[in-house]
């Protein structure tokens, strides 16, 4: 298994894993995960593709470690569903929070789609 596919597995499962973790709010008060703000009538359904995206790669590491997938061309799909899912994440930040402060789920989703591309990187560049 190269560095960068693992890379993507484990950044990938973070990503999942705090799609459900607090993204808006304040502690001990109201928290907002992502999930929570996908669903939510009215919300941002949008949202829903991050999780996808993440699932995505997992499935793609999968796929290299059983030799049925090359890894460059995994490299060029996990970095692709990454910019995907950042878009998604950008689309929310850029129509605002109304003031609502932000917390780490937020944030460590976001580190985590960018490991992933550069996971992707790390495998287009053979290292």
């Amino acid at each position: 298994m190269s560095r960068g596919m693992m890379i993507v597995g484990i950044a990938a499962l973070v990503g999942l894993l705090f799609f459900f973790l607090p993204w808006f709010g304040m502690s001990g008060v109201l928290t907002l995960s992502g999930w929570t703000i996908a669903k939510t009538a009215g919300g941002y359904p949008h949202l829903f593709l991050m999780p996808l995206a993440m699932i995505g790669c997992l499935v793609l590491v999968f796929l290299v470690f059983q030799h049925q997938l090359k890894i460059r061309t995994a490299a060029i799909i996990a970095i692709g569903l990454a910019i995907i899912s950042l878009v998604a994440l950008v689309i929310l930040l850029a129509q605002g929070t109304g003031g609502t402060p932000t917390m780490y789920g937020l944030w460590i989703t976001i580190i985590a789609n960018l490991a992933i591309i550069g996971g992707g990187i790390l495998d287009l560049l053979g290292r």
